[in-house]
C-alpha cells in the first residue's frame, strides 16, 4: 500500500496578515476598467514605461497611509489630473488573516484552499482630503460603511508594511533600505510566541531585568557612602538638603532589547568567489519593490 503524500508546510504559518489581492481603478495612469493583481511571495510586474508597474505598488503605499497625509491624493494622482465624479479614484485590498482575526462578519473564505480572508475599499472624492474605507462583508452583495479593524493607524498595524526601493536610487540608498527590511525580519522573528512560551525577547528581557536587580544590591552598600559623602559635602552648602542615587534599574529593564543593533551587511560577488559589501560594487540598478511577508 502506497504511503499518503507528507503534509506541506503551511505557507502562511506567520504572525502577520499576507496580501491576497490588489485591485487599482481610476488611479493615476490606471482607468476605469481595474487591474487586478494577485499577490504571491513574489510578483514581477513586466510592462513599458508608463504602462502602471509603479502606479501599482503607489496604490499599496497610499492605502497603508490612510490617516496621515500620505494617504491623501494629489490632483495628479487622479486620471487626466481632474477629479470626474463618475470616474473617482478606487482601491481594493484583499488580506489573508489567521491572528487577531477581526469580527466574524467580515471573513471571507476561499472554497479551494479554505483560508481566511478580508476585502476592504478606499475610494477619494476630491484631493487633499482622506478617502473613504469601506468593508465587504461576508454575506453582502455591496460594500458597508463600517470596517474591518476600526481607525485606520488599528488596521494597518494588521498588514504587511510597504518597503520601497527604487530602481533609480544610489547603491547607498538600495542598501539602506534592504539592511533595514533585514533587521525587521530578525527582530520580529525574535519577538515572535510559540503558543504561551514567552518570545526570545521577553526571556531575555526578564534575565536582564534579574540582573540588574542583582547587581543593584550588590552595589547597596557602595552606594549608600557615597550618598552619605555627598549629602554631608551639599548639606554644608545648602542647610537640610541630601543627595539620593536612583539607579532606576525598573526603567532601564523596561527598554527593548536590541538584539540586532548592527545593520546587516548585504555582499554580492561571484558563487564561490569574494563577497564584496553593496558600497564596493558599481552602479546596481533593481526594479522597484515594496512589502515583504
Amino acid at each position: 500500500m502506497a504511503k499518503p503524500p507528507a503534509k506541506a508546510e503551511e505557507p502562511f504559518a506567520l504572525s502577520k496578515s499576507k496580501l491576497k489581492r490588489l485591485i487599482v481603478k481610476n488611479f493615476r495612469c490606471i482607468g476605469p476598467n481595474p487591474v487586478s493583481i494577485d499577490l504571491d511571495d513574489i510578483v514581477v510586474l513586466v510592462g513599458p514605461n508608463n504602462a502602471g508597474k509603479s502606479t501599482i505598488l503607489r496604490a499599496y503605499e497610499v492605502v497603508m497611509s490612510h490617516g496621515s497625509t500620505d494617504g491623501r491624493l494629489k490632483i495628479e494622482d487622479f486620471p487626466r489630473e481632474m477629479v470626474d465624479p463618475d470616474n473617482l479614484p478606487e482601491i481594493e485590498l484583499q488580506t489573508y488573516v489567521w491572528d487577531d482575526l477581526p469580527a466574524a462578519q467580515w471573513l471571507h473564505k476561499e472554497e479551494d484552499t479554505g483560508h481566511i480572508y478580508i476585502r476592504e475599499r478606499w475610494r477619494w472624492e476630491t484631493q487633499d482630503k482622506d478617502p473613504k474605507r469601506q468593508g465587504r462583508r461576508a454575506a453582502a452583495e455591496d460594500w458597508d460603511e463600517q470596517v474591518p479593524w476600526g481607525a485606520p493607524n488599528i488596521a494597518n498595524a494588521h498588514r504587511p508594511y510597504p518597503h520601497r526601493v527604487d530602481a533609480f536610487a544610489s547603491p547607498d540608498e538600495q542598501g539602506e533600505k534592504i539592511s533595514k527590511i533585514m533587521q525587521e525580519i530578525l527582530t520580529e522573528r525574535a519577538t515572535r510566541t510559540a503558543g504561551e512560551e514567552a518570545s526570545t525577547i521577553e526571556t531575555l528581557s526578564n534575565e536582564i531585568r534579574r540582573i540588574q536587580r542583582e547587581i543593584v544590591e550588590q552595589s547597596r552598600e557602595d552606594i549608600t557612602g557615597l550618598e552619605a559623602s555627598l549629602s554631608s559635602y551639599i548639606g554644608e552648602i545648602f542647610g537640610g538638603f541630601k543627595v539620593q542615587l536612583d539607579t532606576r534599574p525598573d526603567q532601564l529593564a523596561s527598554n527593548p532589547v536590541s538584539l540586532f543593533s548592527a545593520k546587516p551587511v548585504i555582499r554580492m560577488g561571484p558563487d564561490g568567489g569574494h563577497m564584496a559589501p553593496l558600497d564596493k560594487q558599481g552602479s546596481v540598478r533593481a526594479a522597484p519593490c515594496c512589502g515583504r511577508r
